[in-house]
């Protein structure tokens, strides 16, 4: 006993061998940490008692428990390669009131509860809970994270550690921790701490080589978490956004976050991949998932009520470097109509639509825009002014087997404008929409105005109409 805490048990040590063999079960019902390192031999897993020693700066042991069988031939001689197996030499060690470091550049883990496990030369630490107390004097909380001290492997090889840190804090403090040394992580521009709000909740992990100096550049590192009632200080990708929960994977070379997500007051789901690391030729890219119904059409600035009707799942796909949106959708439950040439899909019919989407202002330019469906094709560029469709020109167009014409429709005040030219083309529907009575050609006017219409077509085909 003395005024480091007291000691039980027994201990043999056997001289007859080559080297000593080491019989020891000892029982520290309490003990200061600093008098606990000092019964550490420095034979025994000597780079892990160095980090100990180094990292651990305070505490106090409570009930710990340490056996060994040692044998003959090991002691004395692991800097040769000898290696103490995890069975000849096991320690449980509890530490409460701990203070401690992975890194030295990292903060302290402060009032840690853990329990350090000593298996042969590697050692587990288990970190109940403790708290990191950043240089902006905010906490960040750690509970059930782990540090593994690897320390089997025979001389010459390394040892490694391997630290599993489950963190919760504000999304602020985490980022600015993991954007500094040691792990300095290349943060995607969007989320730069000073842009964004919310509550981290997630895993850090690191992996480094126990040396006398860690390189910095030597720290491989991870994280695995979930941002907690998130929004945007300023836009991103020029909008902003809120999410009850992102899910963000890091590491050096890449980011990837995906949620559901508010973007300018429009549900949604997103998925981002930033390439962080320049050596990979690999661009970032975004994803953004609409339910695009006439309410949500509207708040982007689409108002096509007059050519579609119902629910459009809407994928937006953006990638670095381009000015402009990929955009496609499934047609298959919605109706669309045509309404200048009296053409309609029906709801359940299977189609699909494809374009690039370009917003300068008011005026929003659709390019490469591409509908198919089974007996139907369009393909062609439209011009949207004020939310209204100012123009659209296709090039080929199929809306009945045997059809192949170009459409150059021009939308001025309440007009419609429309040029058609082809080699063939099934006029039925527009022959009866002309033919339709009074009541009919006045809701025509009113949903989709009045209409101009030139025709220069090789082949018209006028099969029976039933009228």
């Amino acid at each position: 006993m003395s005024d480091e805490g007291n000691i039980f048990g027994t201990a043999l040590l056997d001289f007859n061998g080559q080297t000593p063999a080491l019989e020891l079960d000892l029982k520290i019902p309490k003990m200061t940490l600093t008098g606990f390192k000092q019964l550490w031999p420095y034979p025994v897993a000597s780079k892990a008692r160095r980090w100990i020693i180094d990292n651990m700066k305070a505490g106090n042991v409570k009930d710990a428990r340490l056996k060994a069988n040692i044998p003959h031939g090991i002691l004395g001689r692991i800097r040769k390669g000898a290696v103490i197996e995890r069975e000849q030499l096991q320690a449980t060690v509890p530490i409460i009131n701990g203070r401690f470091k992975v890194l030295k550049e990292l903060p302290d883990i402060q009032n840690a509860v853990s329990t350090v496990h000593v298996d042969g030369m590697s050692v587990n630490l288990e970190l109940d809970k403790g708290h990191m107390i950043l240089p902006s004097k905010r906490k960040l909380d750690l509970t059930n994270s782990i540090i593994f001290i690897d320390g089997q492997k025979p001389k010459p090889a390394p040892n490694s550690i391997d630290a599993i840190l489950k963190v919760k804090g504000v999304m602020h403090d985490v980022l600015t921790l993991v954007s500094e040394s040691p792990i300095n992580a290349k943060l995607p521009n969007d989320f730069k701490p000073n842009n964004i709000k919310g509550n981290f909740d997630g895993e850090v992990k690191l992996n480094f080589l126990l040396e006398k100096k860690i390189k910095k550049e030597a720290v491989k590192w991870f994280a695995d978490f979930d941002v907690i009632n998130f929004a945007s200080k300023k836009p991103i990708q020029n909008v902003m956004m809120t999410s009850q929960k992102l899910h963000v994977q890091l590491n050096p070379s890449f980011a990837e976050v995906n949620g559901d997500v508010i973007i300018n007051d429009i549900p949604a789901k997103m998925e981002i991949t930033q390439n962080l690391n320049k050596k990979i030729e690999k661009a970032s890219t975004r994803k953004i998932k609409i339910i695009a119904n006439a309410k949500v059409r509207k708040k982007l600035g689409i108002n096509l009520d007059n050519m579609l009707t119902g629910t459009l799942p809407v994928t937006v796909n953006f990638q670095e470097g381009q000015k402009h949106y990929n955009v496609n959708a499934d047609l298959t439950n919605v109706e669309l109509k045509l309404p200048w040439v009296n053409w309609k899909k029906g709801k359940g019919i299977k189609g699909t639509l494809s374009f690039k989407y370009l917003g300068q202002g008011n005026k929003k330019t659709i390019s490469d825009f591409t509908l198919k469906g089974n007996k139907f094709y369009a393909k062609g560029d439209l011009t949207i002014n004020d939310s209204e469709l100012s123009r659209a020109k296709f090039s080929k167009i199929i809306l009945n087997p045997g059809d192949n014409i170009a459409v150059d429709l021009k939308h001025n005040a309440n007009t419609y404008t429309v040029n058609v030219s082809g080699k063939s083309y099934d006029a039925r529907a527009v022959i009866s929409k002309v033919l339709d009575g009074a009541d009919q050609a006045s809701a025509t006017v009113k949903n989709a105005g009045n209409l101009k219409m030139a025709v220069k077509i090789t082949a018209l085909t006028v099969r029976a109409l039933l009228l």
